[in-house]
């Protein structure tokens, strides 16, 4: 099982990128144009309803549990409380909202 202070030292790859899924390394394809199209009608319909709540973004690297996991959601929102008491490089915990 790979912690996530070893997924760390794992350089990045030339394309996609890695997860950590219960401590096995996962590399992810680059996302294609389909993808990215459906990822930003979903940002464009929530937008409205985040405003000044949190914070939401795509592509949003956290870690729902520290030692073991480390995810990249396509969607994502997190209340702002949560988001300004978080000073991580990678969130910890899940965020509110994922997709």
């Amino acid at each position: 099982m790979m912690t996530f202070a070893a997924f760390e030292r794992v350089p990045d790859p030339p394309a996609g990128h890695n997860e950590l899924h219960h401590g096995q390394l996962a590399l992810t394809p680059p996302r294609k144009k389909s993808h990215v199209k459906i990822q930003q009608a979903l940002f464009d319909l929530l937008a409205p309803h985040a405003g000044g709540r949190g914070f939401l973004t795509v592509e949003f690297p956290f870690r729902p549990a520290s030692e073991y996991e480390s995810w990249v959601a396509d969607v994502a929102f997190v209340a702002a409380h949560r988001w300004d008491r978080d000073d991580n490089d990678y969130f910890l915990g899940a965020p509110d909202l994922v997709i």
